[in-house]
């Protein structure tokens, strides 16, 4: 590293003449990040030679102060800010930063993954869902229907119900099966050949209790 002043250079800028350096810089992922990094690495080796105690007192004391504000001003945190000894081959291999932002992208990563896996669970469970829904509806009618004529409150529930023709006798089907949740009093007839044929009887002879 060489410091050349001259007369044109007033603000007392630095000239670097370092291979190290260099070729650091190039493993940047980012040219514009090579400042910072340099300005890390500066300020690493500061604090490295300024013992903790009596900072205040020390020679390095106002550099440390200038490069604090610097990073300040320009939005960098110091901690999370990689220094030139961690870059390698275009990466940052060592740092909170970067070790924090692969962490966050593998968790993105897991996280998307779980969701695709969740989505598909999902969508099966949904399908299995409608499946056994469909299973449950097609046969509920029918098992009421069994319940019923089992615990003997067939009878009962067509007579409050009002289920027979006053002039006929006759059982109304179709209202049989909206009681057990059907649209088509032909099922319900179908289920009492099966299940309570007596209402068959009783319905060509007229229906009573």
């Amino acid at each position: 590293t060489t410091r050349t002043p001259t007369d044109d250079n007033v603000l007392g800028l630095v000239s670097w003449d370092n291979e190290f350096l260099y070729k650091k810089g190039l493993h940047a992922n980012n040219q514009d990040d090579y400042i910072p990094y340099l300005n890390k690495l500066i300020y690493d080796y500061l604090v490295l030679m300024t013992p903790i105690g009596n900072r205040e007192e020390h020679t390095f004391h106002t550099p440390l102060l200038e490069f604090e504000n610097w990073f300040l001003q320009r939005g960098y945190s110091i901690e999370h800010t990689p220094s030139l000894f961690d870059i390698g081959d275009g990466k940052v291999l060592s740092n909170p930063l970067s070790q924090a932002l692969k962490q966050s992208d593998d968790e993105k990563k897991n996280i998307s993954a779980e969701y695709s896996n969740l989505i598909k669970i999902h969508k099966n469970a949904k399908k299995e869902h409608r499946r056994q829904i469909q299973l449950v509806t097609e046969k509920a009618p029918e098992q009421r229907f069994i319940d019923m004529v089992n615990n003997n409150t067939l009878d009962k529930s067509i007579k409050e119900d009002r289920l027979i023709h006053k002039t006929s006798g006759a059982i109304n089907w179709t209202g049989l099966a909206r009681m057990i949740g059907l649209k088509d009093g032909k099922t319900a007839k179908k289920y009492a050949e099966k299940y309570a044929p007596y209402l068959l009887r009783d319905d060509e002879e007229g229906y009573t209790i």
